[in-house]
């Protein structure tokens, strides 16, 4: 459970603070080979640890797969309907690919 302050004693708190000045007396590491250990603690225990870079990359391939799955139901909404329409007339499908190329092509900036 936290500590809960009176206003009197978190001033006479903060005057000890002042007058001891604890921030002058670091304890960190002083020796060039404790300054080395000291500077890898994030990537034992930090964002860039192995463990949560392992978890970063599941969450993104499912993620991925998440959406690979919403795009194959969406294909397969419509390309029974694209199918036959490219059956029954061939150069209206073939003006719409081109159509749809060329504002794919437009959206990203890629000249191909």
């Amino acid at each position: 459970m936290a500590r809960t302050w009176t206003a009197e004693q978190r001033e006479a708190q903060r005057q000890r603070c002042l007058e001891t000045k604890p921030w002058t007396r670091s304890t960190g590491p002083t020796s060039e080979e404790g300054k080395l250990i000291s500077s890898m603690n994030n990537l034992r225990h930090g964002l860039y640890c192995k463990r949560n870079k392992i978890v970063r990359l599941l969450a993104t391939w499912l993620l991925q797969a998440q959406q690979l799955e919403e795009c194959k139901a969406e294909l397969a909404t419509w390309l029974p309907q694209a199918l036959a329409l490219r059956r029954e007339n061939p150069a209206l499908f073939d003006a719409l690919i081109f159509q749809i190329q060329s504002e794919n092509k437009q959206e990203t900036g890629n000249p191909e």
